[in-house]
């Protein structure tokens, strides 16, 4: 087991030394192997124009070189019919700048490395036709004379294309095939070779030179050498590494030893053995880790004698605390008994105090009630009398009336008899009014002497009734009396009880928590055995 801790040890500072060296080494490959990418391309870039460039130069010398207007015209001369055979077209041709420029092109495209085409959209010969991919490098040329060339990495070819744009030039001759038809040395629209004049105008352009270089290292000398570079680089740090680890294994396996004695003293302080000491020799890092090994193995000792010592003390004192705890919980309990029968009898007492205060309010309910029925019977009363006497006076308009009905009769009867016969039944009439109004008057008499005695009735109850208010108001002003004294009585005696009951809570919370202290130092007198037989797994002087 502790070889192999050893082991992850010397693995761990082997990592610690070789991912960063794998690392830089990773990154310091693909920087360079990016950077060297990036030059080559570059170089091959501007090898690619240089070729385009000297391509230029030619027809730009064959220009120079050669009279074409002046040869024209000796060719039609000598074939005033049009008709020329393949030679003297080709002769012409090489006198063309823009073709001896195309075979030069041509002719060194396998010695340099690359392939050259031309691409036009309406080119003479059906292989230069522009692809769309080659059009759209065309227009671009076309919508912006500035542009020179364009640099295009084909990615599905892994190739370099390096693009330049054919302009036609009136002073180099261009127009003399491809210029206005109506120029045409036969006059029929056709160039001297025989083919349509494509009315171009100075400075439009033809088509475009491409030069395709490939970027695969076994085609292209440039690559080549980025790849010869890049695989050196990866020797050489390849050998560093190799150089960087054995030298790290050296140190290690020097430190072993060490390590290995320091480890072996850990171990037997694990095991509890305090009573061996880490031997010192040397300076360096791992003897100061023996010299602090040695002070923790001090420091242990100490502490583990200091631990020793409190448990003791610890298991005599927790002893005590136990009984003194056990003795307080019981003068708690008793007094807790004491205090719940106060605590029962203080409760009936509030209970009864209660239960008169509240048939105290309700009897003064009931007086208050009474005074207001009273009250109001008195003043229904006097309602009474007042309207009796208002009946009595209608009682005498009555009795009015019917002593003047009576009188009316009379002088009815009188008048009938005056007449005859011819009154006779009006006589009749008027005795049955008479005899009616008699009755009116007797029954007004009946009624007034009965009404008289209701009012003197009336009249004696309310007063009555006015006589006994102030001696039920007394009584219900007695009885509120009563009533907020028991009030008082019931919170004296509720403030007394929950004073009693609070007693009895901390009695009772005394009692538990003695309990606890008790249960607590049996706890603490367990926890300080454990202590002591833990501490003696370690073995001092």
């Amino acid at each position: 087991m502790k070889y192999n801790g050893i082991l992850k040890f010397r693995g761990k500072l082997i990592l610690i030394i070789v991912i960063p060296l794998l690392i830089s080494t990773i990154t310091a490959v693909m920087v360079s192997s990016s950077k060297l990418r990036d030059q080559g391309l570059q170089t091959l870039e501007r090898k690619t124009k240089a070729i385009l460039t000297r391509m230029e130069a030619i027809r730009t010398y064959v220009a120079t070189q050669f009279d074409l207007d002046k040869e024209i015209e000796e060719i039609k001369e000598e074939h005033p019919d049009g008709v020329l055979n393949e030679k003297e077209k080709s002769n012409i041709l090489k006198m063309v700048p823009i073709f001896a420029s195309m075979e030069v092109g041509a002719m060194n495209a396998e010695k340099d490395s690359y392939s050259f085409r031309v691409a036009s959209h309406r080119a003479r010969n059906p292989r230069n036709l522009a692809t769309d991919e080659e059009k759209e490098f065309i227009k671009k040329f076309e919508d912006d004379a500035s542009i020179e060339d364009i640099s295009y990495v084909n990615k599905e070819t892994n190739e370099l294309w390096v693009i330049r744009p054919v302009r036609l030039s009136e002073k180099d001759g261009c127009l003399t095939c491809h210029g206005k038809p109506s120029t045409s040395p036969w006059g029929n629209n056709k160039d001297i070779l025989g083919y349509d004049m494509e009315n171009y105008k100075d400075g439009d352009i033809e088509g475009i030179f491409i030069l395709k270089s490939s970027l695969d290292a076994n085609n292209n000398e440039v690559q080549a050498n980025i790849k010869h570079a890049i695989t050196n680089i990866i020797v050489i740090m390849s050998i560093i590494f190799v150089i960087t680890i054995i030298i790290s294994s050296l140190f290690i396996k020097r430190t072993n030893g060490k390590l290995q004695t320091i480890v072996k003293a850990n171990n037997r302080i694990t095991q509890g053995q305090l009573n061996e000491r880490v031997e010192i020799k040397g300076s360096d890092e791992f003897s100061e880790l023996g010299i602090h090994t040695n002070a923790m193995i001090d420091s242990l000792t100490n502490v583990i004698d200091a631990l020793n010592k409190t448990s003791n003390m610890l298991i005599e004192e927790s002893n005590r605390t136990t009984d003194l705890s056990e003795k307080l919980a019981n003068h708690s309990s008793e007094q807790a008994a004491a205090v719940e029968e106060i605590s029962v009898s203080m409760e009936e007492m509030t209970a009864s105090i209660q239960q008169n205060h509240s048939n105290a309010k309700s009897t003064e309910e009931i007086s208050k009630t009474s005074v207001a029925e009273i009250k109001n019977g008195n003043s229904t009363s006097e309602s009474a009398v007042s309207s009796m006497l208002n009946i009595g006076k209608e009682l005498k308009v009555i009795e009015d009336i019917a002593n003047q009905t009576n009188i009316l009769a009379l002088n009815a009867s009188v008048e009938a008899a005056r007449a005859g016969k011819a009154g006779s039944g009006f006589a009749v009439v008027a005795g049955e009014v008479r005899k009616l109004a008699e009755l009116s008057r007797v029954s007004a008499d009946k009624i007034k002497t009965s009404f008289t005695d209701g009012v003197n009735t009336v009249s004696v109850t309310k007063d009555k009734l006015a006589e006994l208010v102030p001696d039920i108001e007394k009584t219900s002003v007695l009885l509120s009396e009563i009533a907020s004294s028991s009030m008082e009585q019931s919170l004296s005696g509720n403030e007394i009880n929950n004073a009693i009951q609070s007693l009895n809570e901390a009695t009772q919370e005394n009692a538990n928590i003695a309990e606890g202290m008790s249960a607590r130092a049996k706890l603490l007198s367990k926890a300080a055995n454990d202590l002591k037989e833990k501490i003696s797994f370690f073995r001092i002087n």
